[in-house]
This record gives C-alpha cells, sequence and structure tokens, in this order.
C-alpha cells in the first residue's frame, strides 16, 4: 500500500472539488456558501438581507444588481443565474414584487375589515374579509409558484 503525502491528498481533494464545481455547474447550479457576515455568496454574487427584511444581490465590486427582493427562494435563483453568466430572470423578479404587493393588500385588506367590523359596519367588513382572502390565496399561489422554481433548481440529476 503506497500512502500519500499530505500535499499529493490536498491536490487529489482539490482536484475532486473542481470536477464537482464544474459538473454542478454545467447542470445549472453554481454552489453557495455562507460568508462570515451571514450574507450567502453564489460565485461572484452575494445575497445580503437588510434591516427591512428584503433582500438585495450585490456582486464583487458591492454593486448592487437588485434589490427590495421578497423572498430568499427569488434571490437564490436570481443570483444563481448571474453567477451562471446568465441574464437576470424578469419572469421571477416581477412574480416576487407581485408577492410583495399582495403581502401589502393583505395586510390592509385585514386591518379595513377589523375596523369595519368593529364599527358593526357588517358588509363593508364582508367586502374586506372577501378581498382579504383572495389576496392570501393569491400571495400563496405565487409564493409556491417561486418555491417550486426553486426546488427545481435544487433538484440535481
Amino acid at each position: 500500500m503506497i500512502r500519500k503525502t499530505p500535499d499529493e491528498i490536498f491536490k487529489d481533494f482539490s482536484d475532486l472539488t473542481n470536477t464537482v464545481k464544474k459538473d454542478l455547474r454545467k447542470k445549472g447550479l453554481v454552489p453557495a456558501s455562507l460568508n462570515t457576515d451571514g450574507s450567502v455568496r453564489v460565485g461572484n454574487f452575494s445575497i445580503v438581507k437588510d434591516s427591512a427584511g428584503f433582500y438585495s444581490i450585490i456582486d464583487s465590486n458591492k454593486i448592487t444588481i437588485e434589490k427590495n427582493i421578497n423572498l430568499p427562494h427569488t434571490a437564490a435563483i436570481l443570483a444563481n443565474k448571474l453567477a451562471l453568466g446568465l441574464w437576470s430572470d424578469r419572469d421571477v423578479l416581477n412574480a416576487d414584487r407581485k408577492y410583495g404587493h399582495l403581502c401589502f393588500d393583505e395586510t390592509l385588506y385585514k386591518q379595513r375589515y377589523l375596523k369595519y367590523r368593529k364599527k358593526k359596519l357588517y358588509d363593508q367588513a364582508e367586502i374586506f374579509i372577501e378581498k382579504f382572502n383572495t389576496a392570501r390565496l393569491r400571495k400563496q399561489l405565487i409564493h409556491t409558484q417561486i418555491v417550486q422554481g426553486f426546488e427545481k433548481l435544487l433538484k440535481i440529476e
């Protein structure tokens, strides 16, 4: 049995790592890593969460590529596409924006419903509870679509 030196073992491990990264890239996935500041690095791009709870994608030169992203799934999909050298996916970004608008609508309609119910204006309250339910269902549908796109990204064959 031939024993390898630590340098040879390190080289073999490094070669294996590079091969795996190349195979993943061919399949459309750039491996992500966690930075010490809590951001996630995907290729030359970082996903950063701001104090308001939104996500931004920043390149290695500290230039913001996309900002005010609502869902981390959307940020991951977009950062992966950018790391592969592809254009940002406007359909995913538009779905994320719609999700954010529906979150706002849902909150607004719930507040109005509670206000009218408290005033015992039940007809108006019923209108806003229906609007609330519609916004919630539409928001859940968009969320499901975005998460399915993210899960498809993770399914490597």
